[in-house]
């Protein structure tokens, strides 16, 4: 795992996400809730993200922490930061909040995203040429962005059974210079 500023991480993001197809698509979203989920659907969610956005072998991912927790007695900073730097990060989260995964590094993805989860922290996630990203949010919201209509509900069909409740879903249309 290497750790990358904001901006190195947003411009991984938009070329891996988008690829070859232009900013100029309709995508698709789909928002569910993890309000009120215990520890123990946070961590099921956390290891099948984790272990489908790093699922092909040459294949890469892309974590940015967006947010922090709303709550200070939930927001945990310390814990967050003795995880990076037990893997070597020498910055803080403020200065490199952007987390590159590579092949074989699924468990260290699963680590980071169940914190996201369990603390209430943003975040979002772009596997190499996907064509999906899922937004985590400190509103305890997961959010499912896809290129291709339909697909969405082939994201959230690896998370079926973990106590999700969908929130709203539909197509958006993204025009070139809004993000």
């Amino acid at each position: 795992m290497r750790f990358v500023t904001a901006e190195e991480a947003r411009s991984w993001s938009d070329s891996n996400f988008w690829g070859s197809k232009k900013p100029s698509f309709d995508f698709e979203r789909q928002r569910v809730s993890i309000k009120g989920l215990d520890s123990g659907h946070k961590t099921e969610i956390a290891r099948r993200l984790a272990y489908n956005l790093l699922s092909r072998n040459d294949q890469q991912c892309m974590v940015t922490l967006t947010e922090r927790s709303r709550s200070p007695l939930s927001e945990c900073l310390p814990l967050a930061e003795r995880f990076r730097m037990a893997l070597g990060a020498s910055e803080s989260i403020a200065t490199s909040p952007g987390h590159s995964f590579d092949e074989g590094e699924a468990d260290l993805l699963f680590a980071l995203l169940a914190i996201v989860l369990y603390f209430s922290w943003g975040c979002e996630c772009v596997s190499s040429d996907s064509g999906w990203s899922i937004r985590i949010s400190s509103d305890d919201s997961l959010e499912v962005v896809t290129a291709e209509p339909g697909s969405s509900d082939e994201v959230l069909a690896v998370l079926c059974d973990t106590g999700l409740a969908n929130l709203e879903s539909g197509s958006d249309s993204l025009h070139e210079g809004n993000n």
